[in-house]
């Protein structure tokens, strides 16, 4: 017979308890949630949604951890992303580029 002694998590995708079979001690999968199939983002998805949520400028370095991207990619994504003028550079790092600033309409 089987006997439940627990329950927890091994991953986000799967319950697993340990169980009793006389004297073995096992993992059984209790139960797997449904999971929605991911949208693949692509590597300037990655990078453009990364700098959107920084403040300030971010070296490439700190940018490809960010990602969790390797050099190439982020490099490779950067370079789209400046051609398309959505992406600037300074000393400091890279940053999505500010929107123009909105002024009122002149009044005649």
């Amino acid at each position: 017979a089987l006997k439940v002694i627990g329950i927890f998590h091994v991953s986000k995708k799967v319950l697993w308890s340990p169980v009793m079979a006389g004297e073995t001690l096992s993992l059984s999968v209790l139960e797997r949630p449904m999971v929605e199939p991911a949208t693949q983002s692509t590597p300037v998805d990655r990078v453009r949604q990364t700098l959107a949520g920084l403040q300030e400028p971010a070296p490439l370095n700190h940018l490809r951890k960010l990602c969790g991207m390797r050099t190439a990619a982020v490099c490779s994504a950067l370079t789209e992303l400046s051609n398309k003028g959505e992406v600037v550079r300074d000393a400091r790092g890279y940053q999505l580029k500010p929107p123009l600033p909105v002024s009122r309409p002149i009044d005649p």
